[in-house]
């Protein structure tokens, strides 16, 4: 039997591949401190069409970008524009601003404003990647806490605005087995109670996998795995993701871990352990970079750790 854990964002189908590439790229922008092109990337009605995504126009807001605004006066713009954006399956709905009656994206909009909308617009093209994919990012069973989770494990700042919104800030720097946090915070390794259908509650199930399309999560206990619906889930006894290598020391105890548990599921492909130490090796001497060691359970953190410590 082998450990399964998942990595940040699956592989699938053509047009999926197409948008993590699209989506990440957009994110790229945001990291980079290119806010206003990352709107306008997210925006491109063709590029989207590429990606498999339908791209339409919401609400016209209003703004008079000539003036200057102060950060109390953008919230409620930013708050707006989340608020009228949406997904639903490979739809998006990305409302547009209208400056002096020039329809526009960019303009003269305020960088902190440009940051915000940004950030929103990443968020709901994620959130088409997990209904085409199926999979969620993160590991998190709600939307805006799994597609939040991923953009800053990329390493981009959150704006406060971004943060307050749907209890981000509090899922993101809270304790994950804090049940005041949930459902927000629940994701992959939790542990719940299933309801079953004569209402007898069954505990000590772990969330194994999350299907966001089909609104049903996959839960384990021991060998045994089943499919329920997310309304059938109830909290039990929170418990958060432990990596499998947060304890090694050394390579050669990294090796004996990976050894231990038989491999990684990275979604669509198994990884064994054999794969994985060639992998780490190449990263080691230098052949490859070490973009090419999955993110599964930390394993490329550990080994970039390791090989700077050893």
């Amino acid at each position: 039997m082998h450990m399964v854990i998942t990595d940040k964002i699956p592989e699938a189908t053509r047009h999926t591949d197409l948008l993590r590439k699209r989506v990440n790229k957009g994110i790229g922008f945001i990291k980079d401190g290119r806010t206003k092109e990352a709107v306008s990337f997210y925006g491109d009605k063709d590029g989207a069409k590429q990606s498999g995504i339908t791209l339409s126009n919401g609400p016209s807001l209003p703004v008079n970008f000539r003036r200057t605004f102060s950060p109390a006066e953008l919230k409620p713009i930013a708050d707006s524009f989340d608020s009228q954006s949406y997904t639903a399956g490979n739809y998006i709905v990305l409302p547009q601003f209208i400056s002096d009656k020039i329809r526009l994206w960019t303009g003269n909009m305020p960088p902190e404003l440009s940051k915000d909308v940004a950030l929103v617009c990443a968020d709901k093209w994620l959130e088409a990647f997990r209904n085409m994919s199926d999979q969620s990012l993160m590991g998190y069973l709600d939307p805006h806490i799994d597609t939040a989770a991923y953009i800053q494990g990329t390493g981009v700042g959150l704006s406060d605005n971004y943060l307050e919104r749907h209890r981000r800030r509090e899922v993101l720097t809270g304790k994950p087995s804090d049940p005041k946090l949930y459902p927000q915070s629940l994701r992959t390794g939790s542990y719940v109670s299933v309801l079953r259908s004569t209402g007898e509650q069954e505990s000590d199930w772990q969330l194994y996998k999350v299907h966001p399309s089909r609104r049903n999560v996959l839960v384990r206990k021991g060998d045994s795995i089943k499919e329920v619906t997310m309304a059938k889930l109830l909290i039990d006894n929170p418990m958060p993701v432990i990596s499998p290598f947060s304890e090694v020391k050394s390579l050669y105890e990294l090796y004996r871990t990976i050894n231990s548990i038989g491999g990684i599921q990275v979604f669509d492909e198994y990884q064994n352990t054999r794969k994985l130490v060639e992998i780490i090796e190449a990263v080691r001497k230098k052949i490859i970079g070490p973009e090419y060691i999955t993110t599964v359970g930390d394993l490329r953190g550990t080994v970039m750790k390791l090989l700077r410590t050893n």
